[in-house]
């Protein structure tokens, strides 16, 4: 059976009554809505799972043993009626558990996750949950996309619409079969949305293409000595000079980047979200043209 393809959840003024509503309102007075912050998400995510759980004591226990897990905090349920004053309410609400920052913000991200891969008996309402978050998360301007994957609902960084869609997620899905390099890439976007600036969330992007690579060229080169293989592939492939110079540089820099800084630990332990977030990228395009090329020559 193939593996299920993960996919955005994707919220705009398509398949969002509210989302329309604001950018309508918006054009018309010719005006730019201010931008909302982590805690309008917080409120907004308190009020989708208020809807999600309803007044049952049953699922209100149940999503409070979960989530109080979760945390770390202790539990013995409640005979409280409905969501409002309950103690998934008030930790929720709790300016300790506030989105502030991004450990905070990942905290609830988690949490989020909890939820919606818990399964309820008559879960009827998972996907208008699912579809909240996902407005939630546009509406708030947070840097996250909820996707539907083989393993649940899970959120990745998102910085640029398009970039996410053709180098986030594509390439995770290609990666499908390529498990090894796949983990560490998959490893890698966790850490960064986690607000993880250390050298080893680059480090699981440098492991990632260095896997990739071996397993696409069937051999055990690290990257420095795939630079000439690479090259020559390119060429056979009837990609331009001028790109294929391009493609080999960029990897000679990069691999220079990671020797230097990362590999062997130049006591830069946090390293700048800008810089980050380019070799994120550029790591998912590298292994988007290698898997492009492969599924052309296979057409």
């Amino acid at each position: 059976m193939a593996k299920k393809k993960i996919k955005a959840v994707e919220a705009n003024a398509k398949n969002s009554d509210t989302i329309q509503r604001i950018q309508h309102f918006s054009s018309r007075f010719n005006i730019e809505m201010p931008q909302s912050n982590k805690k309008q998400f917080q409120y907004r995510c308190i009020s989708a799972i208020s809807d999600y759980v309803g007044d049952s004591s049953s699922n209100i226990n149940y999503a409070s043993s979960k989530v109080f897990f979760l945390l770390g905090l202790p539990y013995t349920g409640t005979s409280h009626y409905g969501f409002s004053g309950s103690a998934l309410e008030k930790i929720l609400s709790h300016e300790k558990y506030s989105p502030s920052d991004d450990t905070s913000l990942y905290q609830w991200l988690m949490i989020l996750e909890c939820l919606l891969n818990t399964d309820w008996q008559n879960d009827y309402g998972k996907y208008s949950f699912v579809s909240k978050i996902a407005e939630a998360l546009k509406l708030s301007g947070v840097n996250a996309v909820l996707c539907d994957t083989s393993d649940g609902y899970l959120f990745y960084p998102s910085n640029a619409e398009l970039l996410d869609q053709k180098v986030v997620i594509d390439v995770l899905n290609w990666l499908s079969v390529y498990p090894l390099a796949k983990e560490q890439y998959n490893q890698a976007l966790r850490m960064f949305l986690k607000g993880d600036r250390s050298r080893h969330t680059i480090d699981s992007t440098r492991l990632s293409f260095e896997l990739f690579l071996k397993q696409y060229f069937d051999n055990n080169a690290s990257i420095e000595n795939q630079v000439k293989t690479i090259g020559q592939y390119l060429k056979i492939n009837n990609v331009s000079v001028e790109i294929r110079n391009m493609f080999t540089k960029l990897i000679d820099y990069f691999t220079a980047y990671n020797n230097q800084h990362i590999k062997h630990n130049d006591d830069s332990e946090i390293i700048a979200e800008s810089e980050m977030d380019f070799l994120i990228y550029l790591t998912g395009s590298f292994i988007r043209v290698m898997v492009q090329l492969k599924t052309e020559n296979k057409k």
